[in-house]
């Protein structure tokens, strides 16, 4: 198989749309795809075909391939739309205006969505465990050493629970009240990570976090704070800059229209 070929497949490069160049540079450590668009234009907006108006020259920063720092690099036609105007034409693999491939923000949002997450589980973790240790001292105080033990059990996920953990778990629960309702905040935030909508999630969080606050368990409070700085780990994730990159797209040039 060919180079042009096989980035063709790596890259999901597809007609109209081909892969006419692959440039090596390995001293520098990149690899940069040329593709070029065959064939004519369409409006990216109504999907008719339209005359061609200018080019201009983009590079797209794509996914490592063999540890290579990767580029997408095209010459994208901007087409006249009776309808729509002067207008660029869509590329595939990525969004209007943007300098990286879909497929590379994809992982980024996912590399800031795992660092949010740990972030929120380590924080409600200690907050479940400075629970935990105040009301040990207190039972303790009483004779009752109930929560000897027990800080991992706090802190382990039910779904990897053996049955004899999970039965103990739910029967402490019950007993050390404080404990229980934090733990229960600590799970009811875990399940917060499966919404998809980001609207969805904003309003989750901030419902989560409104709840921590009126909980009346001090170690919670700053957790609660932390979660409203960071309740939209989905859209922060192309705002904020991971190694100096910039997901913020740059304006498009003159002669396209958002």
């Amino acid at each position: 198989m060919r180079d042009r070929d096989l980035h063709a497949q790596i890259h999901g490069i597809a007609a109209p749309w081909h892969v006419t160049d692959v440039r090596l540079d390995v001293p520098a450590g990149t690899v940069e795809v040329i593709v070029e668009h065959r064939g004519d234009a369409c409006c990216p907006k109504c999907g008719k075909p339209c005359p061609g108006y200018d080019t201009r020259l983009r590079r797209w920063r794509q996914l490592d391939t063999c540890q290579l720092q990767t580029l997408l690099v095209a010459d994208v036609l901007g087409v006249e739309c009776e309808e729509h105007g002067v207008v660029q034409a869509a590329t595939p693999w990525s969004e209007p205006g943007s300098r990286f491939t879909a497929l590379f923000k994809r992982k980024v949002i996912d590399w800031l969505r795992e660092a949010h997450f740990s972030a929120v589980a380590r924080h409600l973790g200690d907050a479940v465990n400075t629970v935990r240790k105040a009301e040990h001292k207190r039972l303790r105080a009483d004779g009752d050493r109930i929560l000897v033990g027990t800080k991992h059990l706090w802190l382990e996920s039910p779904a990897s629970m053996r049955p004899e953990r999970r039965s103990m778990l739910s029967q402490l629960k019950g007993i050390c009240t404080r404990t229980g309702r934090a733990w229960a905040l600590k799970e009811l935030a875990a399940k917060l990570w499966d919404y998809v909508s980001p609207d969805w999630a904003r309003r989750a969080w901030t419902a989560w976090a409104a709840l921590a606050s009126r909980s009346r368990l001090e170690p919670m409070v700053p957790a609660a704070r932390m979660v409203r700085t960071h309740r939209e780990p989905f859209r922060n994730a192309i705002l904020f800059h991971l190694g100096g990159l910039h997901l913020y797209p740059r304006p498009a040039s003159a002669h396209t229209v958002s």
